[in-house]
């Protein structure tokens, strides 16, 4: 594998993992009794997220330190983004209820 495209995988696998953790973490703070497959799935989706928040802050930081903190902010913010837009769509459609 060329050395700038295993640093890109190790960049993207590193940015998944901690944004796993940061989606994780927002489920868990918003539920008392958390089920196993919800927390993989918020890890799931802060993964997704966590990435691409990561690649954004890589056009504009070289410092990896933090690209991996806006990864897991990036985590944090899928899960609870979601939590957001669907509050915002539950208003929207009991109002034209």
């Amino acid at each position: 594998m060329e050395n700038s495209t295993k640093n890109i995988f190790e960049m993207i696998s590193l940015h998944g993992a901690i944004a796993f953790f940061g989606g994780a973490a927002a489920y868990l703070s918003t539920v008392e009794h958390p089920k196993f497959i919800r927390v993989i799935t918020a890890g799931i989706i802060g993964s997704f997220t966590g990435v691409v928040f990561g690649l954004l802050a890589s056009t504009c930081t070289e410092s990896q330190y933090i690209m991996t903190a806006v990864a897991g902010i990036g985590g944090w913010f899928g899960r609870e983004g979601m939590e957001w837009l669907f509050a915002l769509l539950k208003r929207i459609v009991n109002k034209k209820a």
